[in-house]
């Protein structure tokens, strides 16, 4: 929760319109609800790391896992790796630690292998993963259309992506590189590039990666079996290190490259794959920032957006300010409805929304 300005785990971040329920909190309620609907257990498999492993498990502790049996949940940390100075050495945090950063998302996929994790899935008879970052209020989980869709072809890693309309957003591009399919990191791209547009006025390359996937387990064991497939990719940073002196020193330009694998390289290594665009009101946005773009101002006015039309289709009254948006706060608990059609068989018709709204 470094960029928000939060002391704690982004997933401890407080994130809902009325109720300011924490991000674990949000998905912990959309996973049971998931289950409750399909009468099903559902395994939450969470990724932490060296320096957040003991608060999130305490967070979780305190909170007595949202209501999720502390059976079903199974959190496994990812390696760390040395940064190196701009001279390819290693950097000393203090006189006698090197430097470490986890090893990126993509240190999920051999985190599970060194957990044992994917041991218990295989155990457990689970064939498919579902993936997604804590940070994306939208995230629609499990959902059965993207499942389907990816069990039908019988794909090994699929994507969800959404239409990019602006250059300079910050989301990678699913789309082949050379001859393959897989995805280039925003950073990696060109501005020219970017910018390119077709003769409608459209991007060129437009299709923005969610960081939403189904990967198959048996495809993530062939990954991982023999060492680590995914390439590593560098990213230049300021790192706080230890002078010659012994004195620590806080850079103010970059000085050193931190190195991250990704976990969308792993679709160059697919043998069948599925890409679904979807629409970003429904299913996308981050909180990355503090403020401004992809802040918790903008995830809270996302989710009151949602839900409002939900309220829309189930015929009810949503009272707008001069932006044409929803003059109050909504939040709809997911053990409540999970979509627009469960609302409605719930709603009262006459609802009237005078103030902050909740329903439970």
């Amino acid at each position: 929760g470094t960029r928000l300005g939060f002391d704690g785990p982004k997933g401890a971040f407080p994130i809902t319109p009325v109720k300011k329920k924490p991000l674990f909190q949000l998905f912990a309620e959309r996973i049971q609800a998931t289950g409750r609907r399909y009468e099903t257990r559902i395994r939450w498999f969470i990724m932490v790391s060296e320096t957040n492993h003991e608060q999130t498990q305490q967070f979780f502790d305190e909170h007595r896992s949202f209501g999720i049996h502390p059976g079903q949940i199974q959190m496994f940390r990812q390696r760390m790796i040395p940064a190196l100075d701009m001279n390819g050495k290693l950097i000393l945090s203090e006189k006698h630690r090197i430097f470490t950063n986890p090893n990126g998302h993509g240190g999920s996929l051999l985190a599970l292998k060194d957990s044992g994790a994917l041991e218990t899935m295989q155990a457990e008879e689970i064939e498919e993963i579902f993936y997604f970052q804590i940070d994306n209020v939208l995230c629609r989980v499990l959902d059965p259309t993207f499942i389907g869709y990816h069990h039908k072809v019988g794909a090994q890693m699929s994507s969800k992506v959404v239409r990019k309309t602006v250059p300079t957003e910050k989301v990678g591009l699913i789309g082949r590189v050379d001859g393959k399919l897989g995805c280039i990191e925003y950073s990696d791209i060109s501005e020219t590039d970017a910018a390119r547009r077709n003769a409608d006025g459209t991007l060129v390359f437009s299709s923005g990666n969610l960081a939403m996937h189904m990967l198959r387990v048996d495809f993530v064991d062939e990954l991982t079996r023999e060492g680590f497939s995914l390439p590593y990719h560098k990213a230049i940073k300021k790192i706080p290190y230890i002078d010659d002196s012994g004195n620590p020193v806080t850079p103010e330009q970059p000085n050193g490259v931190k190195l991250e694998t990704f976990v969308f390289d792993a679709l160059s290594f697919t043998r069948n794959a599925v890409t679904m665009e979807v629409a970003r009101p429904e299913e996308f946005s981050p909180v990355k920032n503090a403020d401004g773009e992809n802040s918790p101002q903008t995830a809270r006015r996302a989710l009151t957006e949602l839900y409002a039309r939900w309220l829309k289709t189930s015929g009810v009254h949503v009272p707008l300010n001069e932006e044409g948006i929803s003059a109050h706060p909504i939040e709809i608990s997911p053990m409540y409805a999970l979509d627009d059609r469960e609302l409605t068989k719930k709603i009262q018709q006459n609802l009237k929304i005078e103030g902050p709204l909740y329903l439970e």
